[in-house]
C-alpha cells in the first residue's frame, strides 16, 4: 500500500462508499476527493473513517466502524479509534488490531453504517448455522 493516510465515507448522493487521501471540511459538511470523479463529493458526516492502516487475511483495507469476524463465524467485532486501533469481542473485552490481522481468519464482514444490527443479532441470536 502506497499511502499512510486513508479515509472512507458514504456519498451524500448516492450512498456509494468513496475512499480518499484527502478531506475537505466546510462548516458541518465533509468532502472527500474522489479522482474518479475529479472533484470533491460531499459525504454522510457520521460515516467518515480512518484506515487503520491494516488490512485483514483476503487484504481488504480495515477502517474504523467495520466489523471482521474470526475463527467462529458466530464471534464478531467493531473497529473503534482510541489512540490506536482495537478489536472489541463481543464479551467487551478488547485486543489490539495489529496482534490479530496476521491471522488467516480475521476478515471484514461488514460496518456500522451499512450493518448496524451485525453485533446486536450476533449477540442475540449466536451461530445461527450451529
Amino acid at each position: 500500500m502506497d499511502y499512510d493516510y486513508l479515509v472512507r465515507g458514504k456519498r451524500a448522493d448516492n450512498g456509494a462508499w468513496l475512499v480518499s487521501e484527502s478531506v475537505w471540511r466546510d462548516g458541518d459538511e465533509i468532502h472527500l476527493y474522489s479522482k474518479e470523479d475529479g472533484f470533491w463529493v460531499e459525504i454522510v458526516p457520521q460515516t467518515l473513517g480512518e484506515w487503520s492502516r491494516e488490512c485483514d487475511a483476503a487484504g481488504n483495507l480495515i477502517f474504523d466502524g467495520d466489523y471482521c469476524s474470526g475463527s467462529q463465524s458466530h464471534v464478531v467485532w467493531e473497529v473503534y479509534r482510541s489512540g490506536s486501533y482495537f478489536l472489541v469481542w463481543t464479551d467487551a473485552t478488547t485486543q489490539e488490531l495489529l496482534s490479530l490481522v496476521e491471522h488467516p481468519w480475521c476478515k471484514v464482514v461488514g460496518n456500522i453504517h451499512d450493518n448496524p444490527r451485525l453485533m446486536l443479532d450476533t449477540l442475540i441470536g449466536g451461530d445461527k448455522d450451529a
